[in-house]
């Protein structure tokens, strides 16, 4: 079964991560060695994840933690 270049960018994020069974994992493979258009989407979004990953988790500073916690705690009172 050949896979159209919207079927494979809708299940992109399933190929990248590796939970697709092997048998649409290969369709796509083959899709994407063939689709210069989709090679260049699966590259992107690849890049774009590592990016995303080795970004540095920023902690909540603490007195934004009891402000928003005050204003929780009023908005349930009210």
């Amino acid at each position: 079964m050949q896979m159209t270049c919207a079927s494979v960018k809708r299940q992109s994020g399933e190929y990248l991560d590796g939970s697709l069974h092997a048998d649409a994992r290969q369709r796509i493979s083959a899709h994407i060695r063939e689709c210069d258009s989709c090679s260049a989407y699966f590259e992107q979004t690849a890049s774009l994840r590592t990016a995303l990953k080795s970004l540095r988790v920023q902690s909540i500073p603490a007195h934004l933690i009891t402000s928003l916690r005050v204003v929780a705690s009023r908005e349930r009172a009210l």
